[in-house]
């Protein structure tokens, strides 16, 4: 699974998104919105999924709900039209996944990074 970065200014700041290649809305708003804000919680329960410390994974945040599987993810965005539920649920490969999300985070990590060394000079 790929993805490119774009930046974005946003009430005067920087920002990045990530834009999947080919896309998938409901992975590219979970990854952008709740994956963003709650990284760490979701990446340990990822962690003990793939390491068999549990069987599934299942955070939820602000605007989805998350079964983490051995073999498969499904992620389901809260708010919805009931008649296009299959609009706002998808399932993706877990190892896969959990490949994208440690990318995702090393390039925010160094976008962060860059920002603050901007703001120092």
């Amino acid at each position: 699974m790929k993805y490119h970065i774009e930046e974005y200014t946003l009430f005067d700041e920087r920002r990045i998104d990530a834009l999947l290649d080919p896309i998938n809305p409901v992975l590219q708003d979970w990854l952008n919105d709740d994956f963003r804000q709650f990284h760490k919680w979701y990446m340990d329960e990822f962690k003990k999924v793939i390491t068999g410390q549990i069987e599934n994974g299942g955070p939820s945040a602000n605007m989805s709900i998350v079964d983490i599987g051995k073999e498969k993810t499904t992620i389901e965005l809260l708010y919805h039209d009931e008649e296009k539920e299959d609009e706002y649920k998808t399932t993706i490969d877990t190892l896969e996944l959990y490949e994208l999300l440690k990318s995702w985070q090393r390039d925010l990590r160094s976008f962060k990074a860059k920002k603050n060394v901007n703001k120092r000079t």
